[in-house]
């Protein structure tokens, strides 16, 4: 059966972080530099809003395609909702600029 939605997952791993600790988003040097130095599980805010928003087309799998970024940019969160993506790229030694 092809699926019959195609969606497109490109997750920014850090982003909503710069409002809870503060900051003005999450572009500036400080929040990277600070964000680089947290463990992976104080930095899952961008993670869980995106678990919440795809909770409801885990189990349609069949029906959705989804093509992401590798590693923390899509592949690792689709992956732990049970859906097998088409992954593009490959992650990034550390956080990019």
């Amino acid at each position: 059966m092809t699926a019959a939605l195609h969606i497109g997952l490109i997750v920014n791993p850090i982003a909503g972080l710069g409002g809870s600790l503060g900051y003005k988003g999450s572009d500036g040097q400080a929040l990277r530099d600070l964000a680089a130095a947290m463990l992976p599980q104080q930095r899952t805010r961008a993670m869980d809003r995106v678990e919440r928003a795809l909770a409801l087309l885990v189990g349609h799998g069949s029906m959705v395609q989804f093509t992401c970024w590798a590693g923390d940019m899509g592949e690792h969160m689709l992956q732990h909702l049970g859906l097998n993506p088409v992954v593009l790229g490959q992650q990034s030694a550390g956080l990019t600029s």
